[in-house]
């Protein structure tokens, strides 16, 4: 007889990005509620299902789950990124970021999540440390470059201004590429 799939193989067979993800997590996860009490990475994919299903009921089982555990208040911060996104609050989200970014410092995605959401409330004097941590790491990034260059712009400093922007905009010709 073969062996069932563990839960590891299942979640990572299943696509956070695809139509129907959600419903599969879900169907995936639920059997293992018990037993994965202990797992942060079970709960923040529980509450990331929960989130995309619109269950305020399971996203708050999976909140209280990570905060009950040790070392878990990144994946708590960060699945509140993703609550507060969905809902809008913006400056909320940012917020969550931040406590997320304590956690995790150099966690790429929430340096990207946090210059996008400072870049999104039009805040780049915020936006320049997340941006220059993304740099430090990644001298290309389009999005990086695109802050600092519009920092320094607004800030009336056009000459060191322009490399950034030109670079970016070389790197990402679309603007569809920086969103």
């Amino acid at each position: 007889a073969r062996a069932a799939p563990s839960l590891r193989d299942q979640s990572q067979s299943t696509s956070c990005d695809a139509e129907g993800a959600p419903e599969a997590a879900r169907a995936v996860l639920l059997p293992h509620v018990e037993k994965q009490s202990r797992n942060a990475g079970f709960w923040y994919l529980w509450g990331w299902a929960a989130l995309s299903l619109d269950d305020l009921q399971g996203y708050e089982q999976a909140q209280t789950a990570l905060r009950r555990l040790p070392n878990a208040r990144g994946s708590s911060a960060s699945l509140a990124v993703k609550a507060a996104m969905r809902t809008g609050d913006l400056v909320e989200a940012l917020g969550y970021a931040k406590d997320a970014l304590k956690e995790n410092p150099g966690d790429p995605r929430l340096l990207e999540t946090a210059l996008r959401l400072c870049i999104a409330l039009g805040d780049y004097a915020a936006a320049e440390p997340h941006a220059k941590s993304i740099l430090a790491v990644d001298t290309g990034h389009a999005l990086a470059r695109y802050a600092l260059g519009t920092q320094l712009l607004l800030g009336g400093d056009a000459a060191a201004a322009e490399p950034l922007l030109a670079r970016s905009a070389a790197t990402a010709p679309r603007a569809e590429s920086l969103n």
